[in-house]
């Protein structure tokens, strides 16, 4: 299951760079680095795509991906 949230949020994380903007961020010393990636966007927020599709598959439909996405780009 891990792989596959991991594929998810990496996906999510490219749809968000192509459309906002912004780079990957990530520590290869972090040891839990697949689960901590993060895209910095140009207007200096932070989203961690991989953490949040996990949120959302374990706690419900609160945790809505698009926005999410829509409040940290403005």
């Amino acid at each position: 299951m891990g792989q596959r949230l991991f594929a998810i949020g990496s996906f999510i994380g490219e749809v968000i760079i192509k459309e906002c903007g912004g780079e990957w961020i990530t520590d290869d010393n972090d040891k839990m680095g697949e689960i901590n990636v993060a895209i910095k966007l140009p207007n200096g927020s932070m989203l961690f795509p991989v953490q949040r599709v996990m949120k959302r598959v374990r706690e419900g439909v609160e945790n809505n991906i698009c926005d999410y996405v829509i409040m940290n780009a403005q």
